[in-house]
């Protein structure tokens, strides 16, 4: 793993060696990230891609991933106040709509 001040570069292995990954992340500003992930699985012979952005505001975070099968996943959370968070989510495969979405909705409390 190597990291710079705004940028981080990691490979790691899994699964007794069968999974690698490559990952790199970086902060463009305090409010935008970006990501991207390569990973190649030695037993399967099969490679997955996916990258991601990150956008912060004072109130809430917005992401977004896509992947090389055509996966779209989005989320929205909101601070609600110092102890309360509302997430929601969803995720379709952009390819084949017609296989159904998924979609979430999440409240957390922390008892700080």
């Amino acid at each position: 793993s190597l990291a710079k001040d705004d940028s981080e570069l990691a490979i790691s292995t899994t699964d007794k060696f069968n999974l690698f990954k490559l990952s790199f992340g970086h902060t463009i500003s305090p409010k935008y990230e970006v990501a991207a992930e390569a990973s190649y699985n030695r037993e399967k012979s099969s490679v997955s891609m996916a990258t991601g952005i990150k956008y912060v505001t004072d109130k809430a975070t917005v992401k977004a991933k896509t992947d090389n099968l055509g996966t779209l996943s989005l989320a929205y959370i909101a601070k609600i106040d110092s102890s309360t968070k509302l997430t929601m989510a969803t995720s379709a495969n952009i390819k084949e709509l017609e296989k159904g979405q998924k979609f979430g909705i999440a409240v957390t409390f922390d008892q700080a």
